[in-house]
């Protein structure tokens, strides 16, 4: 801490005024209490906030509230793709085929093959219950064909088809692996929300604790504020009486005394005072160092009933 020239003047011309009263002189350690009063601290712009501005700040910008959120938005994910493998999935194959069909001669099949090139198309579509079963429904056809159903015995005929798979060992039921992995994806989106939820109380709790702290601090500080101006009215007082010759010198001594309790008491104050604002400044997602929240309000009335 350094003393700038006006603060030095200040209290060299204190000095002089303490000397010059009945040539006594106040003790050292009183003389440096009331300098350290003059010292003025580097306070940063005031900027008055209430308790619903505290919460305001938290619950829109803080980081902590904002990590929770990130894990939220994580677990449903992890709960949609644990829930892909329950949707609808649509299949389709395509391919060239070689067909062997009974050949036909004027009109008439005979009890000779044919070969001919065929493309076999097929389309279904898929679900895996939670139960583990499988159901599969579809439709095949073949295009281009250029042969009569009685030649093909029906194959190129338009064939649909369902396919029902049930595991018969393991997989079924409610503890199959597919209804294992929803469930636990669900239960980690509901312990992800719980998390949030706990995060936002618990940051706005600690924020509102400070702020309480530091309106208590600042009303601290106000008293502090208002019995120092009070005791150097009164010391003033004392030196205009001294100087007059209607004082004793000793009531001086105990009046400086007084004043130097009340700078000490009011530097702590002031330093408690700033610290705790910029505690405040970081729980709103501040940065401690510029524009300083300052607390303002009244504290809530005890019902004593």
């Amino acid at each position: 801490m350094r003393l700038e020239a006006p603060e030095v003047s200040q209290m060299l011309v204190l000095r002089d005024r303490v000397e010059s009263s009945g040539g006594r002189f106040v003790p050292a350690w009183s003389v440096w209490s009331l300098a350290l009063s003059l010292f003025v601290f580097t306070n940063a712009i005031a900027q008055p906030v209430q308790l619903e501005d505290v919460v305001r700040a938290v619950v829109t910008d803080s980081p902590l509230i904002s990590l929770e959120d990130a894990r939220v938005r994580r677990a449903q994910g992890e709960l949609q793709q644990a829930q892909g493998s329950l949707d609808w999935t649509a299949t389709a194959e395509s391919g060239w085929q070689r067909l062997y069909v009974v050949e036909a001669r004027d009109g008439f099949l005979t009890d000779n093959l044919q070969d001919i090139d065929a493309w076999r198309t097929s389309i279904g579509i898929s679900r895996q219950f939670r139960n583990g079963i499988t159901i599969q429904p579809g439709v095949s056809f073949y295009i281009d064909a250029n042969v009569n159903p009685a030649q093909s015995m029906g194959l190129t005929q338009t064939l649909p088809s369902l396919n029902l798979t049930i595991p018969l060992l393991r997989g079924y039921g409610a503890d199959s692996p597919i209804a294992t992995a929803e469930r636990a994806a669900r239960l980690g989106v509901e312990a992800s929300q719980h998390g949030r939820e706990y995060g936002t109380q618990r940051a706005v709790s600690s924020a509102v604790l400070v702020y309480w702290r530091c309106l208590a601090l600042r009303h601290q500080f106000e008293v502090a504020e208002n019995d120092h101006q009070e005791a150097q009215e009164f010391v003033q007082a004392i030196r205009g009486f001294v100087e007059q010759g209607q004082g004793e010198p000793l009531a001086l001594d105990r009046a400086s005394a007084g004043l130097a309790v009340q700078n000490v008491t009011l530097a702590r104050s002031r330093a408690a005072d700033e610290a705790c604002r910029r505690e405040l400044d970081v729980a709103m997602n501040g940065d401690g160092i510029g524009e300083l929240p300052l607390p303002v309000g009244d504290f809530p009335e005890i019902d004593e009933n």
